[in-house]
Parts: structure tokens; sequence; C-alpha cells
């Protein structure tokens, strides 16, 4: 059972009204999918959207809603609504297999993990500089004798990438270097938003648990700049959408369609985080990061 709030319950409308825009499609879905009636729920004369409010409400009464938004979002996985709704549920999360705790952190039960969050370097300048302020956070944690665990040097040949990113979700304390590459990269965006989740996405614990350094490529200082990003993943959703619908559920791996539950989330949140991290009064070059990062007891 869900605990809907009025966001929720109206996400959810809207998404059984656009997955079912006819009352009678809706009765046929919910008798075939639950072995539910929709006139036990709804009246002969209540409009579509009346009814898919009263199915909702009688839903969380009764204790299936969980069952109602599984069953809806097997029937119509590219359904936008259902999408965002499944992801602030995270109701999902049954699917997907613990992940296994890695040699690396059995080395070190005690310590506090650390991990660094960033977008690998390439030859350009601005990929230069991404791997040289890591290398040099790497180097001065070292000096304190902290360790940053970090994707170059932690995993090896038949890892999973997925399991890295989980565990980095988790960290004590997770050092984040922001780049336009960063915020355009499906890895480190998921990286970003495990981070958001795992502080159960409250912004105090997430501003305590994070050191965030903005590199200059990274523009956030206006609500057009920050937008710039949530429109890029609206784009890259509606892209792979397309062709998900084109190519049929058949032709995409499970992962595949988790990941564009996760665009999704991109799409309605990124603006919101990025605003945090504006909010909060962060470091202007590397030594104040340093000393931001290293400074207080984690």
């Amino acid at each position: 059972m869900f605990n809907l709030t009025y966001r929720q319950v109206e996400l959810l409308c809207k998404g059984l009204a656009h997955a079912f825009p006819e009352i009678s499609k809706l009765e046929v879905f919910l008798f075939t999918a639950l072995g539910r009636s929709l006139s036990h729920y709804a009246a002969q004369a209540d409009t579509l959207q009346v009814a898919c409010f009263r199915l909702i409400r009688s839903a969380e009464a009764e204790g299936w809603s969980r069952d109602l938004v599984t069953k809806l979002s097997a029937e119509v996985p590219h359904n936008l609504e259902i999408i965002q709704l499944v992801s602030q549920l995270g109701a999902l999360a049954s699917l997907t297999p613990p992940p296994k705790v890695s040699s690396d952190h059995r080395e070190h039960p005690s310590q506090p993990k650390c991990y660094v969050s960033y977008a690998w370097g390439d030859d350009s300048p601005e990929g230069r500089e991404r791997d040289d302020v890591v290398d040099q956070l790497c180097a001065e944690a070292k000096t304190r004798g902290i360790r940053i665990i970090r994707d170059k040097t932690a995993m090896t040949y038949g890892d999973r990438i997925s399991e890295f990113m989980a565990q980095l979700g988790r960290g004590d304390r997770v050092f984040i270097i922001l780049s336009d590459k960063y915020l355009k990269s499906l890895y480190c965006m998921s990286e970003l938003f495990d981070v958001w989740r795992n502080c159960k996405e409250n912004e105090a614990e997430f501003a305590k648990r994070t050191r965030v350094f903005t590199l200059a490529s990274a523009k956030l200082q206006t609500p057009k700049q920050r937008a710039k990003y949530a429109l890029y993943w609206r784009k890259a959703f509606e892209k792979c959408d397309a062709f998900m619908k084109r190519q049929g559920p058949l032709a995409v791996a499970d992962k595949d369609v988790v990941d564009l539950r996760l665009m999704a989330r991109f799409v309605s949140e990124t603006a919101n985080i990025l605003a945090l991290v504006q909010d909060v009064l962060g470091p202007h070059d590397f030594t104040q990061f340093v000393k931001y990062g290293f400074d207080d007891p984690l």
C-alpha cells in the first residue's frame, strides 16, 4: 500500500486517463489485470477523470494501490506520468537484486566510505581539467589518511558497473565534480540521483553527505541555465521513448526500460537538485574545496 501525496494522485489520475481514454478500456484493464469491477468503485454517470479519482481513492483505502501501480506500469511502460510516479515511489525496488558488497568494502569495514562521482576525462582541455581535479583530490585525501574510492582504481575487469554505482550512492561522503559532461551523462546522473535517493530526498542530509565542486563548464547560476539540463533530458527521454515504441518491448532489455524511467525523473527533478546545489555556499577554487571536503569530521 502507498500513502500517495496529492501530486502523486494527480500523476496516477492522468496516467490512467492517458492509458485508457475510454471508460470501457479502463474497465477491461481493471478486470483482467486485477480481477476487480469498475462499477464497484465508480458510478455509471461518472466522467473518466472522476472514475479514475474514485478508483484511486478506493485502492488507497482498501490497500491495493501498490498492485494498481505495478500492473499499470507493466501495461503501459512508456506512459510518462506512470514512469514519473514509479520513480518517485520506488515501486521497482523489489525487482532489483540487492547489490553485492565488494571486496573493497570488506577490507575496511570500520572506515567511512568516501567516493568521488565525476565524468571521465578526455583529450579536451575541459576533460583534462576533470581528471586533474579528481587526481588532486585523491592525492590530498591520501596525505590525510583518507581513501577515496574511485571507479578507475576500485574496479577490475568483470565487476558490475551498476553495483559500484549503487555503493557510491550509499557512501558516507560523496565528492561530486559537476561539469557539463556530467550533467549530460546517464551514468553520472544516475549516481547523483542514487545519492539523492539515499539521502531520503532530504536537502539537509544531501548537503551534509556531499561535497560539490562545480567546474566552469557547468553553468548553474540562473533558472534558465539550470533548466537547460532538464530540457536536455526531456529531449533524450522523448527520443528513447519513441524508439522503444517503434521497436516494441521485446527489442529492449528490462534495464533499458528502467533507464527510461530514470530519464523521466531527470526531467522532473534535475532543476530542483541543481537549485539546491547552487543555494548551498560552496568553494570557488580547489584549495577551498579541499578544506570544505576534509576539515570537518565524517
